[in-house]
């Protein structure tokens, strides 16, 4: 029985922590599996077990760095503990042999947000999750996806209320259309038969000003899929369709707010703030305009530089917009802005 009992152990336990004044302290399964001898733990030691609180890291196979921060007993967490792997993931919940299991919240580097049910890293059960864009999903979770009773909350106004399957609405579910507030019944196909394909593989530049000194050549400073220079009577119908695929509650027949002579000289000044405070990433921001084709508030979406943000929420309320266009009259609307800033000017 004794021997039985140290192979358990031993098929049970990672390698050895390399532990500060006791290099023999054991930890508890850890997954994904640690590299031979890259198990770390800074903490206390008890019976040859990491226990109490510490910080504990590991390498992947992948040469990802996993570390917990938290509380241990007997080599495993204890309660609720903080989970960085890398730069794919932070979390702040229970695990299980270092896996996020039972309840917690996790923040992925694309921006994505979850916070509820999880069965090893899968989301399961009820939850909340946040998009990039600003859409939230309330509701149930099957298989690390949207499924069963739910409400999706789309950033640009409206919502779809019902019945979900891998990640999608179900035809019948109820949906909020942006600006007016109406309500409808929702019809899958029919909404995707009345949606343009692919966004077309259109690339227009927008330029300096002015060349730099030593060259005649003006520099591409953006880059969009839709002409920067002319407002919403300068596009094309191809072009307004693209624009309304981004309003996933848009009422057939209705049109969003945009700027009047575009976003030319909008951009100038996202790059002039951008290059002033040395900031890269995207940007996202989205702009209540009501019926009078004014703004009335900015609401920021995502993590920015904040002198950045003060900036360009301040170009975005002095610019002029057409209003929205609800069943033939004027109506509010948020109005989305979009860039991301690889590079900035000095």
């Amino acid at each position: 029985m004794k021997t039985t009992l140290t192979l358990l152990l031993a098929c049970c336990l990672a390698p050895l922590a390399h532990a500060e004044g006791a290099p023999d302290c054991q930890v508890g399964k850890l997954s994904p599996a640690p590299v031979d001898q890259s198990v770390h733990w800074n903490g206390p030691c008890k019976d040859g077990y990491a226990d109490g609180t510490g910080v504990l890291e590991w390498t992947t196979k992948d040469g990802t760095v996993r570390r917990i921060e938290g509380k241990f007993t007997h080599g495993a967490v204890s309660g609720e503990a903080k989970l960085k792997a890398g730069d794919k993931f932070t979390y702040v919940g229970s695990l299980t042999d270092g896996v996020p299991d039972g309840e917690g919240y996790l923040h992925f580097a694309s921006d994505l947000r979850y916070e509820g049910g999880l069965k090893m890293m899968r989301r399961e059960g009820k939850g909340v999750q946040i998009y990039p864009n600003g859409d939230t999903y309330q509701g149930e979770f099957h298989a690390d996806r949207p499924n069963g009773k739910g409400v999706l909350t789309f950033a640009l106004g409206g919502t779809i209320e019902g019945e979900f399957r891998d990640g999608r609405a179900v035809d019948g579910a109820k949906i909020t259309y942006a600006g007016s507030g109406r309500t409808g019944t929702f019809d899958a196909a029919a909404r995707d038969a009345g949606r343009t394909g692919p966004k077309p593989d259109n690339t227009f530049k927008q330029h300096q000003d002015e060349a730099d000194v030593g060259t005649l050549l003006k520099k591409t400073v953006v880059k969009s899929s839709l002409p920067t220079n002319v407002g919403w009577d300068g596009l094309t119908p191809e072009q307004k369709d693209q624009f309304r695929n981004d309003y996933p509650a848009l009422e057939p027949g209705d049109e969003p707010p945009y700027p009047v002579h575009g976003l030319a000289e909008f951009n100038k000044v996202i790059l002039a703030a951008a290059g002033k405070f040395n900031a890269q990433g995207m940007l996202r921001m989205n702009v209540l305009v009501g019926a009078d084709g004014r703004a009335k508030e900015v609401r920021r979406i995502g993590n920015f530089d904040d002198e950045v943000v003060r900036y360009v929420a301040a170009a975005a309320i002095a610019l002029r917009y057409k209003p929205a266009v609800c069943h033939g009259q004027p109506c509010e609307m948020l109005y989305p802005i979009a860039m991301n800033i690889t590079h900035t000017l000095q």
